[in-house]
Formats: structure tokens, C-alpha cells, sequence
């Protein structure tokens, strides 16, 4: 059936531009984020409410190219410095949150009824938080030098990379998992050989044939080229797009190129979000009010954990507590996930994408509460840490380098994961026999984890535990055998949880993973055992 259109789609373009920019500016001036007003004025003036715009391909070309234009700008941003500027707190702050809020999500929706697939797009929605808002925050209260600002922004940066990833995921057709990580993993390839010197080249010398002010024009260019020249390799374009973005960011002139299109950027960002609503009404029922109630609890959560494991390995308290304001808002990336999760019909979508608008506002609303609750907050936090966890909390106040021992068993974790997600992939597609062999180069960093949880209990366990309980002549071999025995179970647990979560998401390279750590910690556990025997 032929679609009615009421208004041309220029006039479609102008109204929804002119309406939403004018619900963007008053839903600012009031303390929103502007994306509301974006995404507001696109339900108003669709099929869903008035029916004045309808869709149509050219709306579809101009969104399609917003969203093409955001995820540049988040490569664009991208910068190893900026992330190692906040230190290790970034690197162990954000897999906290992150991973509290995707499984609360997902949990959540599951114990609701919905399916696997509609479940994890909602614990994505809550592992990320808004960019556009926790930055325009930082700016206005000057805190962008601060260390929860430093924190908050490093984090966004490693969930930018996480959002992409999970973009790519969705909208690959017809790919494993194992599939679209490998894509990955080879324009990663591509970007580490090309890098930042390539680019930097190739652009020096457009910038001396050229006039300046069209270098911008230029990069818009390489930008589409690169997207879809991916994209003919069967690697969509979303990622071409990011990476685009990343081989700029080093280029000298890359603050021209940010100054010269952020007119773009905001044209773009708003025919976006308002074309959302568009192609895809969202439903506003009571399963989205229900829906929307238990994300804004796992965002909560998240932040709420993620603030305090900040205050306890050395973060000022008053900064934990401002970063549980400043973090708790979900924004763009979650309804770019909501919005893909609807593109490609998985059942519940539209509901989800509704309370995923709903818990915006209400991230925003609790987030100015607890602002205004923050001198409240901070003798609450500084009670109960000082109390509830006084050797942890000391330990890391005293030893600030801690903290770089808990990141550096992240890292190891995630290159043994690496590799053995490699041999997963070779097992499987190029030989059964070598895969598994080339799995065991992941145990050096196993036995890197290993140490490193040994520098942390024994860190505990002398500077803290047992200093006034163990009087005995024999305390240091006491400490020795708890410390070893302690390190070993631990990581024993380690790759139990690890087992548990493979099994519950069937994430491929996780269950060689905590087969390859259940091997170590048995193994670990009897030497433990023996040398506590042998008294050593």
C-alpha cells in the first residue's frame, strides 16, 4: 500500500527541525537534556500522535547520515591520553558499572517474561551513560579538571567503544558473534597499520593544495568513503565510522575540523533523534512505565556501586558522590540500541524503546535530587565506609598504587580472553587441533592475575587484618599461609564466576576461558595446599 504523505518532505524536514529545536531549547532551559526535546518533537508530529510528518526515504537518507555523523564525532573524541588521564580509576570503575548495570537489566527484563534478544538490548541501555548530558554538566559546573570529571569522562570514552561494538553486533546480518569481533578485530588491524601518521600525511597535504576552510569538506568525505568502503567488506558502516573518527583525532588540525562541523553535528544529531519516533513510534503502556522503573533501579545500582568501590580504593569522598550524580543519566547511545532493537523487529522493541525514553527523564530528575543531597550524602558515605570497610579503604588511601594492581588484572583478563576468543576462532574455522594448543598462551596472564591478587591480600592482610589478633611468634608464616591460600581460592571463585557467566549468555571464548582459569586455580590450590604442608 502506498504511503500518504500530507507535506513534501523538505517542509517535513523544516517542521521537525523548527519543533524540535524548540522543545530542545525550552526542555535545556529547564535542566534537560535537549535530545528529549529532539525525540518529543518527532513523536508529536508523527504517525503515532498528529500524523502532520510522515516518513519518507529522504528523512530516512538525512537520519541515516546523522547517525553515520555521531558515531565519527565519538571516534573523533576518542584518545588513549584523555583515557589514561583519570589513571587506573577509569579502568576499574567502568567494567564495574558497566557490568552491574547490563546484568541487572537483563535479569530484570528476563524475570518480566521477554525474550533473550529484547533482554540484552535493555541491559545495554543501562550500561552506558549520556555523553551529551555528564559532559555539558562537567562544563557548567567547571569540573572537567576535577577527578570525578577526569573519571566520568575517561569512562565515557571506553563505553563509547562498547556502544560501537554492540552497534556493530546489531546490526550485522547473518553474523556470529564470533564473526563481527573478528571484523573488529581486523579494522583494527587496518587502523593500527594505517594510524595516525598515514592520516596525518595525507592531510598535511590536502591542508597545502587546499584552502583551509574546506579541509572539513575533505575529512566529511574521507569519513563517507571510509564508512562504506568498510561496509562493501560487509562491515557496516557504523564501525567504518568510528574508526573514521579515531585515525583524525590525532591530526593536527583535528580542533579546526571539530570547530568547522559542529554546526553539522547539531543539524544532523537533531533530524536523528527526531526521525527515531518517526520509523519507529514507541509504545507508552504500563509494561514501558513497569519496564522503565527497573532500569532506572539497575542504573542506580550501578553508579551507586561503581561511587562507592571509587571511595574505597581512594577516590575523595566528596568526588565518589558527585560522580554518582554526574554518571547516573543514560542518553543517546541507549536509544541508539533501543532504536536498532525496533529497526530489526525484535519483539518488545517499541515498548522498550518507550521506557528507555522514560527512565532519560527520570536519570536526569534523581540525578538533580541527589545533587542536591550531596553534603548529605558525603557524611553518610564517609560513616559508612570508615566503618563498614576501614582496612580496604586505608590500605588504598595509603598505597594509592593498588589501584594500578586491580587495572592491570583487568587488562590480564582481558588479553588472556583475547587470546583464547582467537584459538575459539581458529579451533573452529581453521584447525580443531592447533585452536586449543594456541588457547594456553593466555596462562602467563593467568599467572599474572594470580600475582597480582597475591600483592593485594598481602597488602590487606600486613598493613591491616590480623595486626592486633595474631600476637604470635609465628604471625609472618601465618600471614604467608592465609595470603597464599586466600589467593588461591579467590581466583578459584574467579573462574567459577566466569563459568556461570559464559553459561548464562553463551558468549563464545568465555567457557574455554574459565575451563582454561579452573585448570590454574585447581592447580593453584594444591601447590597452596602442599607447600602450607611442607611448611614453606
Amino acid at each position: 500500500m502506498a504511503v500518504k504523505y500530507d507535506v513534501s518532505p523538505l517542509l517535513s524536514l523544516g517542521l521537525l527541525l523548527f519543533f524540535a529545536l524548540t522543545l530542545g531549547s525550552i526542555l535545556n532551559t529547564l535542566g534537560f537534556p535537549a535530545i528529549l526535546g529532539y525525540f518529543t518533537a518527532g513523536y508529536l508530529l508523527g504517525p503515532a500522535v498528529f500524523g502532520i510528518v510522515q516518513p519518507s526515504e529522504t528523512l530516512w537518507v538525512f537520519a541515516e547520515l546523522g547517525f553515520i555523523l555521531l558515531l565519527f564525532f565519538a571516534g573523533l573524541e576518542f584518545s588513549i591520553k584523555k583515557l589514561t588521564k583519570s589513571g587506573s580509576l577509569a579502568l576499574i570503575l567502568s567494567p564495574v558499572k558497566s557490568g552491574i548495570g547490563f546484568l541487572l537489566g537483563y535479569t530484570f527484563m528476563v524475570l518480566l517474561g521477554y525474550p533473550h534478544e529484547i533482554a540484552v538490548v535493555a541491559g545495554a541501555a543501562v550500561a552506558v551513560s549520556s555523553t551529551s548530558i555528564i559532559l555539558s554538566r562537567l562544563m557548567d559546573r567547571k569540573q572537567l579538571t576535577s577527578i570525578e570529571g577526569r573519571t566520568a569522562l575517561s569512562m565515557l570514552l571506553l563505553e563509547d567503544v562498547f556502544s560501537v561494538v554492540f552497534i556493530t553486533y546489531m546490526l550485522s546480518t547473518g553474523q556470529t558473534v564470533t564473526e563481527t569481533l573478528l571484523h573488529i578485530f581486523l579494522v583494527l588491524i587496518l587502523i593500527l597499520t594505517l594510524g595516525s601518521n598515514f592520516s596525518r600525511k595525507v592531510f598535511s597535504v590536502i591542508n597545502t593544495i587546499t584552502d583551509r576552510s574546506t579541509f572539513p569538506l575533505f575529512s566529511l568525505g574521507f569519513l563517507v568513503l571510509f564508512s562504506y568502503t568498510l561496509a562493501l567488506l560487509n562491515i557496516p558502516s557504523s564501525l567504518g565510522a568510528f574508526f573514521a573518527g579515531v585515525i583524525l583525532s590525532e591530526v593536527l588540525t583535528k580542533g579546526v575540523l571539530e570547530r568547522e562541523l559542529s554546526m553539522v553535528r547539531k543539524l544532523f544529531t537533531v533530524i536523528f533523534f527526531t526521525s527515531i519516533p518517526l520509523f519507529y513510534p514507541p509504545v507508552f503502556n504500563e509494561e514501558a512505565f513497569t519496564i522503565s522503573i527497573f532500569l532506572l533501579i539497575s542504573q542506580f545500582l550501578a553508579v551507586f556501586v561503581a561511587s562507592v568501590v571509587g571511595a574505597v580504593i581512594g577516590m575523595p569522598i566528596r568526588s565518589a558522590v558527585r560522580f554518582l550524580y554526574i554518571d547516573l543519566p543514560i542518553g543517546e547511545f541507549s536509544m541508539f540500541f533501543a532504536s536498532t532493537a525496533a529497526a530489526k523487529g525484535i519483539e518488545g522493541s517499541a515498548t522498550l524503546l518507550g521506557a528507555v525514553f522514560l527512565t532519560m527523564i527520570y536519570t536526569v530528575l534523581l540525578s538533580r535530587f541527589i545533587e542536591m543531597k550531596e553534603d548529605r550524602l558525603v557524611t553518610l558515605y564517609r560513616k559508612w565506609i570508615s566503618v563498614r570497610l576501614p582496612p580496604v579503604h586505608k590500605t588504598f588511601v595509603e598505597r594509592p598504587e593498588q589501584r594500578n594492581v586491580v587495572s592491570d588484572m583487568m587488562i590480564n583478563l582481558l588479553a588472556s580472553l583475547s587470546i583464547t576468543y582467537v584459538s575459539v576462532y581458529i579451533t573452529a574455522y581453521v584447525n580443531e587441533q592447533f585452536g586449543p594448543m594456541f588457547a594456553l598462551l593466555s596462562l602467563p596472564f593467568l599467572y599474572n592475575i594470580y600475582k597480582d591478587l597475591n600483592k593485594l591480600l598481602s597488602s590487606f592482610l600486613r598493613a591491616q587484618m590480623f595486626r592486633h589478633v595474631i600476637q604470635s611468634k609465628d604471625r609472618e608464616k601465618i600471614y604467608r599461609t592465609v595470603e597464599v591460600l586466600s589467593s588461591s581460592l579467590i581466583f578459584l571463585i574467579l573462574s567459577l564466576l566466569v563459568a556461570v557467566f559464559s553459561r548464562v549468555f553463551f558468549i563464545p571464548g568465555l567457557k574455554e576461558l574459565s575451563l582454561l582459569m579452573l585448570f590454574f586455580g585447581i592447580v593453584a590450590v594444591a601447590v597452596s595446599i602442599v607447600r602450607v604442608i611442607k611448611g614453606e
